[in-house]
């Protein structure tokens, strides 16, 4: 009914606001996040592992609740608006902006290379190179990186960021 729905949202929103403002929110998050990370099957998943995607989902969605100021759209959508408001310095954003764009990449050409949707770079040498050379040319870079290497290495940037974001609440 839309003489009620604006009633309904604003409810909402503000009972989300309120929680996120509770003490003890930032551990709960974290919580959260380690039960996604253990349920993860994957040995080199950049969506589910520690510093994958969605730590920087978790990040944009902590920020805006903390903040009380939600943003529509992606995750980037999300990390753009957070920089906007001046919740995330332009370093951390630059950081958490590229991984995405390289998580997301890596995510797509997967499952155009293996037309199977995985978390992980596939096994076979012959689908690797494929899938190592589609991202590249899609970020519009040279073939010569090793992309599980700058996945661990950008997994591991992201954490950072995570820990930091989230333990300023602690």
């Amino acid at each position: 009914d839309s003489r009620i729905a604006p009633q309904i949202v604003a409810s909402t929103r503000h009972q989300i606001i309120e929680m996120a403002a509770r003490p003890g929110f930032s551990s709960a998050v974290r919580e959260m996040r380690e039960r996604l990370e253990r349920a993860n099957r994957y040995t080199h998943s950049f969506k589910q592992a520690r510093g994958g995607f969605y730590d920087i989902d978790f990040i944009a969605s902590y920020l805006m609740l903390r903040e009380a100021s939600l943003a529509e759209g992606n995750t980037l959508d999300r990390l753009r608006h957070l920089r906007a408001i001046g919740t995330i310095p332009e370093s951390e954003f630059a950081e958490l902006e590229r991984a995405t764009l390289l998580y997301r990449t890596a995510d797509h050409v997967i499952r155009l290379a293996t037309g199977k949707a995985r978390p992980e770079l596939p096994d076979a040498e012959h689908s690797r190179a494929a899938v190592e050379d589609l991202v590249n040319k899609s970020l519009g870079r040279g073939n010569s990186r090793d992309l599980q290497r700058e996945l661990n290495e950008t997994a591991q940037r992201v954490r950072e960021i995570f820990e930091r974001i989230l333990n300023r609440d602690s």
